[in-house]
C-alpha cells in the first residue's frame, strides 16, 4: 500500500486540467483514472462542475472498510471544492472490488469540514500598522517545548542504538510499519522482545454499545463486516506518515517519584513528507494523528501510552445522510426533514472511537517460554490455551519466569482489554503490516487469532487493547487531546 494525495494546503486547484501526484508512474495513473470515474457520477458533476477543485487521493483500500464494503474494497476520494462563498468537500467512496479504478457508491457532500474554516478566520484578521518582527528576540532553545526542532519543525532525535539509562537496556528499530519497535531488559535481564504498536483502529459512526467487547461492537455476529460507517486500520510507519517526532524526554528522581524517561514517537498515517505533518483535514477524512509514547521507570514500571489530538472536526457528518446529499450542519433532519435533505438519516450513535493496539513478546528473564496467570478479581487461574479477557476492576494478567522470580503484572481497567496468543511469524506483530496482502486484509482484530494453541511455558504474545472513547470529549475538535494507557510492573528484578 502506499498513500499519496493531498498533505498540506492546496497549492494548486484544478478545474478541467488533470493533475500527477506521485513520483511513481503506476501510481500517477491509477490516480488520474479514479479520478475521472469520479467524474462521470452525476452527484460529483453537480457540485464540481464549473467551480475549481483539489482532491486527496489515497491508496488504502487495504486499510479501509465501510459498513457496506469489508477491508481491502473501498477507498475514500475527497474534492475540496471551491464554490465562491465557501469550501466544501465531497467525500466520495470508491468500490474497488471488482476493479482497480473502482465504482462510486456513496457521495456526501460537506458543507462545513472544520468548525472554523481558515479562511473565514483569515477574514477576521485586521493587520497593525506597524510589527514587531525583528524587534523582539526569537525563543531560546531551552523555552521551546521539548517537540519543536531547532528550525521551528517536529523534533527528530536519533537516540544511541542500543541505550542505557535508569536500569534498562533499549534496543529500537523505526524502520517497520508497527511503530518504533522496542527490546528492552531491565537489571540486564530481559522484559520484552519487543513492544510495538501494529494498528490503530479508528472507527466512525458506530451503533451505540451495549456491554460488547469491542470484537463484538465492531465486527458482530461473529464477521469482518464493520458495524458502523467508516474504519481505518491506521498505520504507524516511516513510508506513510512518520516518524513526525521522535526522541526521548528524561524524569529525574524526585521526593515522590522514582527516575525515568519516555520513549516518544508521533505518525500521522497517510502523510507524506515534513510538509505534511501537522496537516489535519476533517472527520473521518485526512491523516490521522497518534502519539505513541512508552515510559520506563527505574523502579520496573513501563507505562505504554497513546495520544490522539481529537477524533478530528465533527461538524461535516454532526447530520450523516444516506444517498450522497448533503452533511451541512446547520441542518435537523430530524427536527426539519425537509430542508434541502433527501434520503434517510443513517443512525450514527457513536462518533468515533478509537482501539489503539500495543502488541508484546513478553520475555520475563527468559526468552525459553513464559507461565501465564490471570485474575478475575476473585482468585488467579492458570489458562492452557490462548485467551481474550476484558478490564474490570481486579482483573489482571501476569507473565512469569518459570525457573526464576521475574515476573511482568499487567492490571487491567475499565477501557482495556488483552488478547494473549502464541506466538506466529505468520501473524502480525510477526508479520510486518502491509508486506503481505492477504495476511494484511485478513486482520481485522487481535482476538481473531485466538485458538486453542497452548501457552504454558510458551512464547507469546500479549496484545493490550487501549480504548480511546473520544466522543465524550467535551470539545472533539483536533485542539484537544486524548490520552489513553496501561500500567505495567515488574517484580523478581
Amino acid at each position: 500500500m502506499s498513500v499519496v494525495g493531498l498533505t498540506g494546503p492546496p497549492s494548486t486547484w484544478y478545474r478541467t486540467t488533470w493533475p500527477t501526484y506521485s513520483s511513481e508512474a503506476d501510481d500517477a495513473g491509477l490516480e488520474e483514472a479514479r479520478l475521472r470515474r469520479l467524474f462521470e457520477d452525476t452527484r460529483v458533476q453537480e457540485y464540481a462542475d464549473g467551480n475549481d477543485w483539489f482532491p486527496s487521493l489515497p491508496i488504502a483500500e487495504s486499510i479501509t472498510a465501510t459498513g457496506e464494503i469489508e477491508r481491502g474494497g473501498v477507498i475514500p476520494i475527497v474534492l475540496f471544492v471551491d464554490e465562491a462563498e465557501a469550501i466544501t468537500a465531497l467525500v466520495v467512496d470508491l468500490d474497488v472490488r471488482n476493479d482497480d479504478v473502482g465504482e462510486v457508491s456513496d457521495v456526501t457532500r460537506v458543507e462545513r469540514f472544520v468548525e472554523v474554516p481558515l479562511h473565514e478566520l483569515a477574514a477576521t484578521i485586521v493587520p497593525a500598522d506597524d510589527t514587531v518582527l525583528g524587534t523582539l528576540p526569537s525563543v531560546p532553545l531551552e523555552r521551546r517545548p521539548w517537540y519543536t526542532a531547532v528550525d521551528g519543525g517536529h523534533r527528530i532525535e536519533d537516540p544511541s542504538q542500543p541505550f542505557d539509562r535508569d536500569g534498562w537496556r533499549i534496543g529500537w528499530d523505526d524502520s517497520g510499519t508497527h511503530g518504533v519497535e522496542i527490546a528492552a531488559e531491565f537489571r540486564n535481564r530481559p522484559v520484552f522482545a519487543s513492544l510495538e504498536s501494529p494498528a490503530t483502529l479508528s472507527g466512525y459512526g458506530l451503533p451505540e454499545r451495549d456491554g460488547e467487547n469491542t470484537l463484538e461492537w465492531f465486527f458482530p455476529d461473529d464477521g469482518s463486516v464493520f458495524s458502523g460507517d467508516v474504519l481505518v486500520w491506521d498505520v504507524h510507519g516511516v513510508g506513510v506518515g512518520g516518524p513526525g517526532l521522535l526522541g526521548t524526554v528524561t524524569y529525574p528522581g524526585g521526593a515522590d517519584r522514582p527516575a525515568g524517561f519516555r520513549f516518544r514517537a508521533h505518525y500521522q498515517t497517510g502523510a507524506r513528507g515534513a510538509e505534511g505533518r501537522d496537516h489535519r483535514s476533517g472527520y473521518r477524512f485526512g491523516q490521522s494523528s497518534h502519539e505513541l509514547a512508552t515510559e520506563f521507570w527505574d523502579d520496573g514500571t513501563v507505562v505504554p501510552i497513546w495520544r490522539r489530538q481529537g477524533p478530528g472536526f465533527v461538524t461535516e457528518y454532526a447530520a450523516t445522510i444516506a444517498d450522497g446529499v448533503s452533511a451541512d450542519t446547520g441542518t435537523d433532519p430530524e427536527t426539519d426533514p425537509d430542508a434541502g435533505v433527501d434520503g434517510d438519516a443513517i443512525e450514527n450513535g457513536v462518533p468515533h472511537h478509537s482501539i489503539a493496539t500495543v502488541a508484546m513478546d513478553v520475555t520475563p528473564g527468559t526468552t525459553d517460554g513464559v507461565e501465564i496467570e490471570r485474575s478475575d478479581g476473585a482468585e488467579w487461574t492458570t489458562p492452557e490455551t490462548e485467551f481474550y479477557l476484558v478490564g474490570e476492576p481486579g482483573t489482571a494478567v501476569r507473565f512469569s519466569n518459570p525457573e526464576g522470580p521475574e515476573t511482568i503484572g499487567v492490571p487491567l481497567e475499565d477501557g482495556m482489554e488483552v488478547v494473549v496468543v502464541r506466538r506466529s511469524a505468520g501473524e502480525i506483530p510477526g508479520a510486518q503490516r502491509l508486506e503481505n496482502r492477504e495476511i494484511e486484509t485478513a486482520f481485522v482484530h487481535p482476538a481473531q487469532y485466538i485458538g486453542d494453541e497452548p501457552i504454558q511455558g510458551e512464547r507469546v504474545v500479549a496484545w493490550l487493547l487501549l480504548e480511546a472513547a473520544t466522543a465524550r470529549l467535551p470539545h472533539p475538535t483536533g485542539t484537544t487531546s486524548f490520552e489513553t494507557q496501561a500500567t505495567m510492573r515488574l517484580s523478581g528484578y
